[in-house]
């Protein structure tokens, strides 16, 4: 896990037991990182949202209902589509809700039985931007105000802070049978 501040306990490192950074990270970085972009990979949550995107819900039930509407009357060819949705990673980050979730799709289709067999690729690509992390802190700490936060904390958000975001992009190949008809 990327941790590149020191933390707001006392100046004291804490060992963290989880993956990926947390609320608390979060806060550093607004009022320490310059607006600095992140990745998904460089603050551990890639692996947890690729998962989420390919839960009920996410990218590829999109993406399956998108195929069948677009392959219904042909037996066969290429397909390119691509889309955009939200989606709440708030299970991997409190901050994530309505994250957006860009996916293009290329590649080719055959209509098999019953089922749509697909061959091609998703090209999937997050993005959150974050403006304010007053909500953080208050869940963080249960406070908002001043005179109830760390000291350390309070000259930080003195000073101000900088809006970021969080970003990544992945490809995933697919070649199977993804739609009954």
């Amino acid at each position: 896990m990327n941790r590149p501040y020191s933390t707001f306990n006392n100046g004291c490192d804490i060992i963290y037991k989880k993956s990926g950074w947390g609320d608390f990270e979060f806060i550093e970085h607004f009022y320490r990182g310059n607006g600095e972009h992140l990745t998904l990979s460089s603050i551990g949550h890639l692996e947890s949202v690729k998962r989420q995107v390919s839960q009920y819900g996410g990218a590829f039930d999109i993406a399956k209902k998108r195929i069948k509407e677009m392959v219904s009357n042909s037996q066969g060819g290429r397909i390119r589509d691509k889309f955009e949705h939200y989606q709440d990673f708030t299970s991997v980050a409190k901050i994530y809700r309505g994250s957006i979730v860009l996916s293009s799709f290329e590649g080719s289709y055959k209509k098999v039985s019953t089922y749509v067999h697909v061959k091609g690729a998703f090209e999937l690509r997050f993005l959150h931007k974050i403006y304010s992390v007053d909500n953080l802190i208050q869940s963080y700490y249960g406070t908002l105000n001043h005179e109830r936060l760390p000291s350390n904390l309070v000259r930080m958000i003195k000073k101000g802070g900088k809006g970021f975001a969080v970003m990544d992009s992945w490809r995933i190949g697919v070649d199977q049978e993804v739609v009954s008809i």
